[in-house]
């Protein structure tokens, strides 16, 4: 109770934490089960989302911040205003993820179906449907 962690903090280097933490998960997943592990598509697509940057419901600013390269690639990419070149570009930031996401079968889809999912539900909602 007493450690103030504000989220800028938690969610700086995302992309190689979830490349580390999730990424293999998510694929052993995928091998044994033959289906993605919906939390764990989730929780990528809450990261793109979060680095779109914006206010919350309760009116406090999202202010992301990370390496300057992949500051850029969402701004960019968010600015296109299309949620499937959101996820593919992120997806397939071989810079980031040192292979092209794309590659695993439904990702794309799943992850582009999470950030519409998200913006037009909200996060605690989508969250729910998962539970």
């Amino acid at each position: 109770p007493f450690v103030d962690h504000q989220a800028t903090s938690i969610m700086l280097n995302s992309f190689p934490k979830y490349q580390t933490r999730d990424l293999p998960g998510l694929k052993t997943h995928l091998q044994r089960k033959g289906e993605l592990p919906k939390a764990l598509v989730l929780g990528l697509a809450a990261i793109i989302t979060y680095y779109r940057g914006g206010v919350r419901a309760d009116g406090a600013e999202i202010v992301p911040n990370d390496a300057p390269e992949i500051m850029q690639l969402l701004t960019d990419l968010w600015a296109t205003g299309c949620t499937r070149k959101v996820a593919e570009g992120v997806l397939g930031a071989e810079s980031i993820w040192g292979e092209n996401l794309n590659l695993i079968p439904g990702l794309t889809d799943a992850i582009k179906a999470n950030l519409d999912a998200i913006q037009e539900k909200g996060m605690m909602e989508v969250v729910k449907s998962i539970l």
